[in-house]
């Protein structure tokens, strides 16, 4: 994934934007997850980036190729506890300085 990013800016002149970079890795995870030989990429993989213009960034990349952008994330044992506290969370802040129009997940 490093050379995926460094060619890419070396082709473009800038760094790899986040949900590229997601993408590339969620593709590589699906082919793998159709070969019954190969179980190694059966994991969740976060990344965290800070944009220019969008700010912080959490994307969550599934081990079936999925991937989506969240403000918060949790993953193994007890996920779904961790995922409801930490919306909590996030519903008690203040969100003001943020864009609510980039919220996906």
């Amino acid at each position: 994934m490093q050379c995926k990013a460094n060619n890419f800016q070396f082709e473009c002149g800038y760094a790899i934007p986040m949900h590229m970079l997601a993408k590339y890795i969620a593709d590589i995870m699906q082919v793998y997850t159709q070969s019954a030989s190969i179980q190694l990429l059966t994991m969740v993989c976060f990344l965290i980036g800070v944009h220019d213009e969008w700010g912080l960034q959490v994307c969550k990349v599934d081990c079936v190729g999925h991937y989506l952008p969240f403000y918060v994330a949790a993953s193994r044992v007890k996920e779904q506890e961790a995922v409801n506290f930490l919306e909590k969370k996030v519903d008690d802040m203040s969100l003001s300085g943020w864009n609510h129009t980039n919220v996906k997940g």
